[in-house]
């Protein structure tokens, strides 16, 4: 049976695919084919018709490297989020209606002297995305030659993520009103520049070789800032001038992030439950009185019971993996049973379970 829900579907396996009938592909809006069967479609040559199968599709994630017929393909397609592979770095996407790109490209080695010459100088890629006149969130993952000035007409961008880009000189970046930027193991060494995007929110500069950062404090409207594992040597200095949300610079902080997350996380799976077990006993918004006290009560009861299980489960599961790792800080600090706590404290009725 395939896993279709309303206008989304997931394919999982070659015969996923065959299964969705002229009529489903007729409504789906989103769809994603899994890494585990991406190598196996010929997409817009043979398997997968997007263009034509799917007349209404706006939202698609394929996790398979794409080769340059396959992309040109796709771009043909109105979407308005795009999540992909390809073997290259594209010359020019014109996807007017796109509002969401990630792109992650198939991953180059360069020697570290190569990567110091692009530092310096060197040879570097650009992309036209001058097309994209709706974009909003842009992602390009492993393409260390990456030219930036490329980016600088995004007048729309307000979300961008790069994860492997030799980065230098941020100038051209100051031009955008970007709200969220991330750059992790961009090799950065001067945050110079980015003080003057006074719309940036967050901000994500972990795994570089930045040693000066105080100068982004003085962001208006900063609330969260990561520089972990960055060789700071004004540490003190970020401290004292960072007035935002969030601020982690220490792994001893990271945990504690990742802690609270998992925490949510199951919050939300255990949500979910709640959920869908309402579904089947109320098929509308209860009116009346009566039918809100019974509503209510079917609440609190499949809180206690049908979420119990799966709560358990879950806080096993991150207890494992914390226990796995053995994770501690300089001072002894034991990550398990911090978590242990939290969840308790979180879910009374863990406190008489052998967690």
């Amino acid at each position: 049976m395939i896993p279709f829900f309303e206008k989304k579907v997931h394919i999982r396996s070659k015969a996923d695919w065959y299964r969705i009938n002229p009529e489903q592909a007729a409504r789906v809006e989103e769809l994603v084919v899994a890494s585990s069967v991406g190598d196996q479609f010929v997409i817009g040559e043979g398997d997968i018709d997007f263009e034509h199968s799917f007349p209404r599709l706006k939202h698609l994630s394929v996790w398979k490297y794409l080769s340059q017929s396959e992309w040109n393909h796709i771009a043909r397609l109105p979407l308005r989020t795009l999540n992909v592979c390809v073997d290259a770095l594209p010359e020019s996407i014109t996807m007017p209606e796109l509002r969401e790109l990630i792109v992650f490209v198939r991953e180059e080695s360069f020697s570290p002297m190569e990567l110091e010459i692009l530092r310096t100088g060197g040879t570097h890629r650009s992309i036209d995305l001058s097309g994209c006149i709706s974009l909003e969130w842009l992602t390009i993952r492993h393409v260390p030659d990456l030219d930036i000035r490329c980016l600088s007409g995004l007048s729309t961008l307000r979300k961008l993520v790069l994860y492997g880009t030799v980065l230098s000189d941020l100038s051209p970046l100051t031009a955008i009103q970007l709200t969220s930027l991330s750059f992790s193991n961009c090799y950065l060494r001067d945050v110079s520049g980015l003080e003057r995007i006074e719309t940036l929110q967050n901000i994500d500069l972990s795994y570089n070789d930045i040693e000066n950062a105080a100068a982004l404090c003085v962001l208006p409207h900063l609330q969260k800032l990561y520089l972990r594992k960055n060789p700071l040597k004004d540490e003190r200095a970020v401290r004292e001038l960072f007035h935002g949300q969030e601020l982690i610079i220490s792994e001893h902080e990271y945990q504690l992030k990742r802690i609270e997350s998992d925490i949510s996380r199951l919050k939300l799976e255990a949500g979910k439950i709640l959920f869908n077990s309402l579904r089947g006993s109320m098929n509308s918004t209860p009116e009346s009185f009566h039918e809100k006290v019974k509503f209510q009560k079917l609440m609190e009861w499949d809180y206690t019971e049908l979420m119990k299980d799966r709560i358990v489960t879950l806080a096993r599961l991150g207890i494992k993996q914390l226990s796995d790792k053995g994770i501690r800080n300089a001072d002894g600090f034991d990550y398990t049973e911090f978590y242990i706590d939290t969840l308790r404290e979180t879910y009374p009725f863990l406190k008489d379970e052998n967690l």
